[in-house]
């Protein structure tokens, strides 16, 4: 008996490394400006556009990654216009990103606040607290924890070759936590407004647990990254956020800048 729980032992122990691990971030793109657009899959309708902004701060005298989005048009599951803004600060260690703090807020065309989301990451406690629309919900802090404002740096940064596959905890929007694994596919060439782009393409998969049969009713999502620097998330297909809201095309605007 003793020998049996010692080799359970080992293997718990072996196995903790692997689901606590990402990868490292090799890039940060530090001062970069991202313009996107939306679309409608099924019927190409456009919906909404966006800006994201990169740049590297300090505080507290460690690193941070800030994370500016600005946006607008036809969002969500009841297809009403509106503007947002989501502002993300990213601890950097270690070669990894990890979440420290999100502040998002949605108007109206006449200005005002329809909803608002804050997450706060306290990785010494283990617990993520967010407040939506006055609303508190907490989570777990995983040790291999990400959210969707850095998600996109994951997928660039992925350690392309050999049809990898490679798992870790998101914490969306909604909000909520789900184990999700990013899978290698392949290459593909994609046209976007006219010019074509070499792509690394990625899946997402949702494990649901004792449930996972279920995951075959999830819309199937996907990640073009481009192979040239600097390696752009030139186009995503899947769910705009949570179940309910369009299923559409993403890809970068360059006819915006």
């Amino acid at each position: 008996m003793k020998k049996q729980i010692a080799f359970l032992t080992a293997v718990l122990l072996l196995a903790l490394p692997a689901l606590a691990d990402t990868y490292p971030i090799r890039s940060f793109h530090d001062g970069e400006v991202i313009r996107l657009k939306a679309s409608d899959k099924a019927s190409g309708a456009p919906l909404w556009r966006s800006t994201v902004r990169t740049a590297k701060t300090t505080f507290g005298g460690k690193p941070f990654l800030y994370i500016i989005e600005e946006g607008e048009g036809k969002y969500g599951s009841d297809g009403k216009t509106k503007s947002w803004r989501s502002e993300s600060y990213s601890l950097i260690e270690g070669g990894k990103v990890i979440p420290y703090q999100v502040k998002q807020v949605f108007k109206n065309p006449a200005g005002q606040v329809i909803s608002s989301l804050q997450k706060d990451y306290d990785r010494a406690g283990r617990k993520v607290i967010c407040q939506v629309n006055g609303q508190q919900k907490s989570y777990e802090f995983q040790a291999d924890l990400i959210d969707r404002e850095i998600l996109g740096l994951y997928v660039r940064n992925f350690p392309f070759g050999g049809r990898r596959e490679v798992s870790f905890h998101l914490l969306t929007n909604e909000p909520s936590q789900y184990k999700i694994s990013l899978k290698e596919l392949g290459r593909e060439t994609i046209t976007v407004a006219g010019q074509a782009y070499d792509c690394d393409k990625l899946q997402l998969l949702l494990d649901l647990g004792m449930v996972n049969l279920f995951s075959v009713f999830f819309p199937k999502t996907y990640f073009w990254v481009n192979t040239a620097e600097p390696h752009e998330v030139t186009r995503y297909e899947g769910l705009e956020s949570a179940l309910g809201t369009p299923y559409l095309v993403l890809e970068i605007d360059k006819a915006g800048k």
